[in-house]
């Protein structure tokens, strides 16, 4: 059986001519031994560490320790397998023999530190010999070896019966649950082991009758181990629910107690003491000696309310009030009357502030409750309220039977150990058990827990204090009433266990057959294949593993003679692959290279969008970019005459929402319609009406869609995924060239924008400066002195008007004179002009060329002085500012400063009128 082993020792490495035929079945023992022992022990130790495990979270009983012992032997015994392998290695079979049966003999007999009980020392003194019953029997073994076997399983046995019933302390008990699946573990690991070593051991003609075998024992040996571990788990939930039950029962019960009694409290003190007018008078009795007339009057009226109190439950044995010294001052029993109670536990009770005190008697119908209430006058104890009530009530309660159980039963127990319910056992059982010891010797609050009852059967107990009353309520249910129904459910599941197993053998036996004998052929046709026949083939007649292996072999066969003979083929094919998408690349290259040599967006758009559709033969191409609020990608260029139909539209597609452009802006995300017709997310634009297939390719700038790249094939399935790809690239360049072009646009924008700016600020400077001197608008220089003028000339104003130079010739006189008009140009705005008159009929080109330059320099000098008194004007500004600040500022008194403001201002503006005022708006 090829399968892996421990130590890798293989049963073909003894199958040699030397080995006697007596022999091999002693050899074939010992490697599957050393093979298979060391790998069971191994798990055996793993299941002890869960069967720990389980226990620690709660799912079985509390952890032991000892359960790690168990498996840190198994494991150990596993480890020293090793040196026993290597001995098998070197052919010492006898040495092998020995060491075996010595290794499992004594580990088995070591375990029996850890359990105790004459199960557990059963199971392991069969474990202790079996191995010496497995290899006494065989052949080949020498007599000597023999007499060594029998003699360690002797001293074994005996040395595992020793330590069963000679050690002292507390081990692994079979009662444990944790102990019970640990030892159905073991025996399922032991038997197991058994199996493999017999089944490996015998030579199988055939894989049929080795699957039979091995399936048939390690099925029904591991479907009993997981049943029994299955049920002990059940049992463990089982005995923790029904505790909960327990539980919920006796404090059910408790509540039920002491809400009678409250009532009880309640109708007695309602009438007494709840009455303040009859509370006064009970304080009267408490505190003043009788014989008087009043303290009888007195006490005639408190009697009266007493008896009626009484007369109103027939529960009310007694009620009766005594003084803090333990008299009883007034009872509706008047034979009670001054008796004297200190010394009786209803005193200490009331001194102490308990409530209720249970009074017990061999007669049922003398057992009562006495409700004590404190009566205080001013925070100090003066005496108290005595209400003695039948027990027939609480006993009802707790004699109630209950739907949880038979066997369940729920009674009080005093610190007397006697109960005053009814028990099984009859009235006034003395109850000396774990509960009660428990809870009045261990002063235990509550706890449950599996014990022995008072008729020494085994229970499931939930126990609880009641300090009010000074006793404690039990309930109990037979442990047998609830493994009962554990045990109903075991043997039901083993029975449709052997159901199983025998169903399963004899599904075994049928198809171990067909399951074995296509391996047989597979293994047949692959020696052909190996030897070079491509044309074996297997019949496939199943769809199992089987089947699809034969359908592998097949297809490998096939696979084989197609490659050997279309192998060139693939080669060119794939050669011709990768010509396209190099070719592909480098119109995809072309392309972004051609379209990034615009600056302007429009032309950048446009041209790219013609580009994309001549140089890939697309049906339509489009590009759309994101509007500035991104709630629409709008088309911007198109080539096509549906494109230009659609920009004059202003198409326009909302983002996420319409078609596979919506989607791409949306996402960022390219997106292929392979078919049109099938597409959810595919537009149907009337003006495109033969496209089969879309390609969306997102334009991504800084991980921001800026645009959608739109192509339209009139075939289906059109684009693939290394179109996307190479188009993807293009789309990135296209989109950083989009990018440089909006911040050219939006730049020039700008500029144009400063410099209207500027230019206005400049002729708003020059008229302020112009209204400062209305008188004088220039200078005129006759050819002997320079003077000034008023009002420019007419040649002047349209050289102004026009910025440009004006060269005109004098009709009004014979003088030929020529007129030179030159504006003074500023930032491209006119600020004056340079007007000159000549004595001739023509004028060098020179002269003009100079005077314009004349002109600039003027205007560039003029504008340094506007800007220089401007600089001088705002310094002293800022330093009279100054001036009057720290004049004011030095300051403190509102007067002084106001007075200061005033003054100071009047320094700089002399002749005006200067008031500061501080008022009081009216309407506040």
């Amino acid at each position: 059986m090829n399968m892996p082993t421990f130590f890798d020792l293989s049963f073909s490495e003894f199958e040699t001519d030397d080995i006697p035929q007596n022999q091999r079945a002693l050899r074939n023992v010992l490697v599957a031994a050393v093979n298979y022992i060391p790998l069971m022990l191994a798990f055996n130790a793993f299941g002890f560490v869960i069967i720990y495990l389980l226990a620690y979270l709660g799912l079985l009983d509390a952890p032991d320790l000892k359960l790690l012992g168990v498996a840190g032997v198994s494991l150990v015994t596993a480890l020293l397998h090793i040196p026993i392998a290597n001995l098998l290695k070197k052919n010492r079979v006898n040495s092998v023999i020995l060491s075996l049966i010595l290794l499992d003999s004594t580990a088995s007999a070591v375990q029996m530190f850890f359990w105790q009980g004459t199960g557990p020392l059963i199971f392991f003194l069969v474990t202790a010999i079996s191995p010496a019953i497995v290899f006494l029997p065989l052949p080949g073994i020498k007599s000597r070896t023999k007499l060594l076997i029998a003699a360690i399983a002797v001293i074994v046995g005996i040395t595992t019966y020793a330590l069963g019933v000679g050690l002292g302390y507390q081990r692994l008990q079979a009662a444990n649950l944790s102990s019970m699946a640990g030892l159905t573990i073991y025996a399922t690991i032991i038997v197991v082991m058994v199996t493999l070593v017999v089944t490996n051991a015998i030579p199988f003609r055939t894989i049929a009758g080795r699957l039979i075998t091995t399936f048939a024992f390690v099925t029904l040996v591991s479907a009993t181990s997981t049943l029994v571990v299955s049920a002990l788990v059940n049992l463990f939930r089982d005995r923790a629910q029904t505790l909960e039950q327990l539980q919920v029962v006796s404090d059910l019960k408790s509540d039920q107690m002491f809400s009678v009694l409250q009532d009880y409290e309640k109708s007695a003190t309602r009438s007494i003491i709840g009455d303040n007018l009859v509370l006064q008078r009970v304080y009267y009795l408490l505190e003043q000696n009788p014989g008087t007339l009043i303290y009888q009057l007195n006490y005639e009226l408190v009697n009266d309310t007493i008896q009626k109190t009484v007369a109103q439950s027939p529960d009310f044995q007694e009620i009766f009030i005594f003084d803090d010294s333990g008299r009883i001052i007034i009872s509706s029993l008047k034979q009670n009357e001054n008796l004297v109670i200190s010394g009786q536990k209803e005193f200490a009770a009331a001194a102490k502030g308990q409530k209720f005190i249970i009074i017990n008697s061999p007669f049922a119908s003398q057992q009562s409750v006495i409700i004590l209430t404190r009566i205080e006058r001013n925070g100090s104890f003066i005496g108290a309220l005595g209400t003695k009530v039948g027990f027939g009530s609480i006993r009802a309660i707790f004699e109630k039977p209950s739907s949880l159980g038979q066997t369940l039963e729920t009674y009080l127990v005093g610190d007397d150990f006697a109960a005053f319910t009814l028990t099984r056992a009859g009235q006034n059982a003395q109850v000396q058990t774990q509960a009660t010891i428990s809870t009045f010797t261990n002063k235990n609050i509550s706890g449950a827990d599996v014990y022995q009852n008072y008729e020494n059967k085994q229970v499931l107990g939930y126990y609880r204090y009641l300090p009010d009353l000074g006793v404690v309520a039990v309930s109990e249910i037979e442990q047998g009433e609830v493994v009962q129904k554990i045990l109903e459910l075991l043997f039901t599941n083993i029975a449709v266990g052997i159901f199983t197993a025998l169903m399963t053998l004899s599904i075994v036996l049928v198809i171990s057959r067909s399951i074995s004998t296509p391996i047989v052929n597979l293994a047949k046709k692959a020696v052909q294949l190996a030897q070079g026949d491509l044309s074996a083939r297997i019949n496939v007649q199943q769809a199992d593993e089987i089947g699809t292996l034969a359908n592998t072999f097949n297809s490998l066969g096939v696979e084989l003679q197609t490659l050997i003979q279309t192998l060139e083929q693939k080669v060119t094919d794939r050669t011709e692959d990768l010509q396209k998408q190099a070719n592909r690349l480098r119109l995809a290259a072309e392309v972004a290279r051609d379209s990034t040599t615009s600056q302007d967006l429009g032309e950048l758009l446009t041209r790219s969008a013609q580009l994309v559709m001549d140089r890939f033969g697309f049906y339509h191409t489009g590009v759309f970019l994101v509007d500035p609020q991104r709630e629409y990608a709008v088309l911007k260029a198109s080539p096509t005459e549906a494109g230009q139909e659609m920009l004059r539209r202003e198409h326009r597609l909302r983002i996420g929402q319409v078609g596979i452009v919506g989607y791409v802006a949306a996402t960022g995300e390219p997106r292929i319609a392979l078919d049109t017709g099938h597409d959810v997310v595919y537009f149907n634009n009337p003006l495109l009406p033969n496209t089969r297939s879309e390609l969306g390719l997102p334009l991504v700038v800084n991980n921001q869609i800026i645009g959608v790249l739109d192509v339209q094939s009139e075939q289906p399935e059109a684009f693939t995924q290394e179109d996307v790809a190479t188009l993807q690239i293009m789309a990135d360049q296209l989109a950083l060239a989009i990018q440089k072009a909006q911040f050219s646009d939006e730049l020039q924008r700008n500029l144009k924008e400063l410099e209207y700016a500027y230019q206005r600020f400049t002729i708003s400077s020059w008229r302020e400066i112009a209204e400062e001197d209305e008188k004088r608008s220039g200078y005129r220089y006759d050819g002997i002195q320079i003077v000034p003028i008023k009002e420019p000339s007419k040649e002047s104003l349209q050289a102004i008007r026009q910025r440009q130079t004006i060269i005109k010739k004098d009709a009004s006189s014979n003088s030929h004179k020529t007129i030179l008009a030159i504006p003074v140009k500023v930032r491209e705005q006119a600020i004056g002009a340079i007007n000159l008159e000549f004595a001739s009929d023509e004028l060098p080109a020179d002269t003009v060329k100079l005077v314009e330059d004349i002109s600039n320099r003027l205007a560039m000098s003029l504008e340094n002085a506007r800007l220089y008194s401007e600089t001088q004007k705002l310094a002293e500004s800022e330093r009279l500012a100054g001036e009057i600040s720290n004049r004011i500022g030095s300051s403190i008194n509102v007067e002084t400063i106001l007075r200061t403001t005033v003054q100071e201002l009047s320094r700089f503006a002399p002749g005006a009128e200067i008031m500061v005022e501080l008022t009081q708006n009216k309407d506040d």
